[in-house]
Protein backbone atom coordinates (compact mmCIF):
# COMPACT_ATOMS: atom_id res chain seq x y z
CA UNK A 1 0.00 0.00 0.00
CA UNK A 2 1.16 3.18 -0.59
CA UNK A 3 0.98 6.40 1.20
CA UNK A 4 -2.71 7.12 -0.09
CA UNK A 5 -5.61 6.07 1.68
CA UNK A 6 -8.33 5.55 -1.52
CA UNK A 7 -10.67 3.75 0.41
CA UNK A 8 -12.67 3.36 3.50
CA UNK A 9 -11.32 -0.49 3.71
CA UNK A 10 -7.76 1.38 3.06
CA UNK A 11 -8.52 3.36 6.06
CA UNK A 12 -9.77 0.39 8.16
CA UNK A 13 -6.14 -1.91 7.74
CA UNK A 14 -4.35 0.98 8.56
CA UNK A 15 -6.46 1.44 11.91
CA UNK A 16 -6.39 -1.95 12.23
CA UNK A 17 -2.74 -2.58 12.11
CA UNK A 18 -2.57 -5.03 9.11
CA UNK A 19 -0.78 -2.33 6.61
CA UNK A 20 1.03 0.60 7.52
CA UNK A 21 2.31 3.19 4.72
CA UNK A 22 5.98 4.04 4.83
CA UNK A 23 4.97 7.27 6.45
CA UNK A 24 1.43 7.22 8.22
CA UNK A 25 1.51 10.47 10.03
CA UNK A 26 2.59 12.28 6.82
CA UNK A 27 -0.53 10.28 4.90
CA UNK A 28 -2.56 11.43 7.24
CA UNK A 29 -2.22 15.09 8.11
CA UNK A 30 0.53 15.86 4.98
CA UNK A 31 4.58 16.30 4.98
CA UNK A 32 4.16 20.28 6.30
CA UNK A 33 1.59 19.48 8.78
CA UNK A 34 3.15 16.45 10.39
CA UNK A 35 6.48 18.69 10.49
CA UNK A 36 4.83 21.44 12.22
CA UNK A 37 3.79 18.92 14.94
CA UNK A 38 7.30 17.04 15.57
CA UNK A 39 8.67 20.71 15.81
CA UNK A 40 6.25 21.42 19.16
CA UNK A 41 7.74 19.59 21.91
CA UNK A 42 8.11 23.00 23.28
CA UNK A 43 5.81 26.28 22.39
CA UNK A 44 7.56 27.84 19.68
CA UNK A 45 6.44 31.16 17.82
CA UNK A 46 5.57 30.91 14.26
CA UNK A 47 7.88 32.98 12.47
CA UNK A 48 10.52 29.84 14.34
CA UNK A 49 7.66 27.01 12.91
CA UNK A 50 8.38 28.78 9.17
CA UNK A 51 12.38 29.46 9.34
CA UNK A 52 13.06 26.03 10.90
CA UNK A 53 10.78 24.57 8.16
CA UNK A 54 12.00 26.68 5.30
CA UNK A 55 8.61 27.79 4.59
CA UNK A 56 6.99 31.36 4.29
CA UNK A 57 4.82 32.84 6.60
CA UNK A 58 1.92 32.70 5.45
CA UNK A 59 2.01 28.92 4.57
CA UNK A 60 2.90 28.48 7.77
CA UNK A 61 -0.46 30.18 9.37
CA UNK A 62 -2.19 28.10 6.32
CA UNK A 63 -1.28 25.19 7.94
CA UNK A 64 -1.88 26.06 11.65
CA UNK A 65 -5.43 27.11 10.45
CA UNK A 66 -5.82 23.18 9.69
CA UNK A 67 -4.52 21.81 12.45
CA UNK A 68 -6.08 24.25 15.16
CA UNK A 69 -9.38 23.32 13.49
CA UNK A 70 -8.60 19.76 14.10
CA UNK A 71 -7.97 20.47 18.23
CA UNK A 72 -3.94 19.61 17.04
CA UNK A 73 -2.06 22.97 18.06
CA UNK A 74 -3.57 26.39 19.75
CA UNK A 75 -1.81 29.84 18.69
CA UNK A 76 -1.69 32.19 20.67
CA UNK A 77 -0.90 35.70 20.13
CA UNK A 78 2.00 37.40 22.48
CA UNK A 79 2.42 40.42 21.79
CA UNK A 80 3.09 40.94 18.15
CA UNK A 81 3.93 37.79 17.47
CA UNK A 82 1.97 34.36 17.19
CA UNK A 83 3.39 31.18 20.11
CA UNK A 84 1.95 27.33 18.91
CA UNK A 85 1.01 24.94 21.46
CA UNK A 86 0.77 21.24 20.76
CA UNK A 87 -2.12 20.80 22.28
CA UNK A 88 -2.89 16.65 24.18
CA UNK A 89 -4.66 15.62 21.24
CA UNK A 90 -1.71 16.56 18.89
CA UNK A 91 0.69 14.97 21.11
CA UNK A 92 -1.26 11.70 21.21
CA UNK A 93 -1.50 11.84 17.90
CA UNK A 94 2.11 11.96 17.66
CA UNK A 95 2.82 9.46 19.74
CA UNK A 96 1.11 6.90 17.52
CA UNK A 97 2.89 7.30 15.28
CA UNK A 98 6.12 7.96 16.18
CA UNK A 99 5.75 4.52 18.10
CA UNK A 100 4.98 2.39 15.41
Amino acid sequence: MNNILRSPRDLAELLSGRTLPAAPLEALVGPQRAAVLRMLDRPCHAGAIASGLHLTPSAVTYHLKALEAAGLVIRERVGGKVLVHRTGRGTRLLGLYETS
